[in-house]
């Protein structure tokens, strides 16, 4: 418990927002697949219509700058959750996404995500809260970044609390 008596997250994996019901609802949508060491799941741009759940092994989450340079934004690990869906219009990817070793993911798709969310309002605001910290602690990263360059970005560890 914090000081103002709310639960505190002490979970490393960034699904800590969820609760073992929603976590059970959101893996009975996905399908798995299977990815080896050395490629890519998306290149920037790519379509963005699927979340990803990382099942085994571990991604390397990099973006782009326009003179080529590519910088490290995360690396996820066994048990987070990635990626961009958006309800409202046709997303492209924001990031690079490369495997670190090889993976198995359960991939949940958007329209899949939509209906289970319709029908389930304590998971929506759960996945509400989990966008909230995916949001937070990518302006955290852009702002180190900017601020501090790639050794102090790299170096930043926001608090994944939801």
């Amino acid at each position: 418990m914090n000081k103002s008596g709310a639960q505190m997250n002490n979970d490393p994996r960034n699904t800590g927002c969820f609760s073992a019901e929603s976590l059970r609802k959101l893996t009975g949508i996905m399908y798995e697949m299977k990815i080896s060491y050395g490629t890519r799941l998306f290149w920037e741009y790519d379509k963005a219509d699927k979340l990803y759940y990382i099942k085994k092994g571990s991604f390397r989450i990099t973006k782009s700058s326009d003179d080529g340079r590519h910088f490290v934004l995360y690396l996820y690990k066994e048990g987070d959750l990635f990626g961009q869906v958006d309800p409202f219009r046709t997303l492209t990817q924001g990031f690079n996404a490369e495997v670190v070793e090889d993976s198995i993911v359960g991939v949940i798709q958007q329209r899949d995500l939509e209906i289970l969310l319709w029908q389930h309002g304590e998971l929506a605001i759960e996945f509400m809260k989990w966008m909230g910290l995916v949001h937070r602690m990518t302006q955290t990263k852009f702002r180190d970044l900017m601020m501090f360059e790639k050794t102090g970005a790299l170096c930043s560890n926001y608090n994944q609390a939801c």
